[in-house]
């Protein structure tokens, strides 16, 4: 009996160590790909920070609009319709003109 015992207690103590060498294995595959996850979103970062940093020859990173374009775009814009508004007070002044003439014209004959 107390070999018995004996031999129960030594297959249970070799069965602990495999199960915590295995444990082990199991931790430093799962380390491995968790260190890869990471390298792979570190590079990840890494190229988007490459991509926003990028700047042209002005020292302004090539994605932001200087103020300047859209400023300049904005008054360009605004000097437009101000002379389309013009253009068309115009033609309409002109189209109540030929309005008169007409109806004179037609009063007449």
């Amino acid at each position: 009996m107390v070999d018995f015992l004996n031999n129960y207690a030594i297959t249970v103590i070799i069965g602990v160590i495999v199960l915590l060498v295995v444990k082990e294995i199991y931790m430093f595959a799962d380390r491995k790909r968790m260190e890869n996850k990471i390298n792979k979103i570190c590079s990840r970062v890494e190229t988007l920070f490459q991509w926003h940093s990028v700047e042209d020859r002005n020292g302004v990173k090539i994605w932001y609009v200087r103020e300047e374009l859209y400023t300049d775009a904005l008054y360009e814009l605004k000097l437009v319709i101000i002379k389309n508004t013009e253009v068309l007070s115009a033609l309409l002044n002109e189209i109540k003109v030929m309005v008169k003439v007409a109806d004179r014209e037609s009063k007449h004959n």
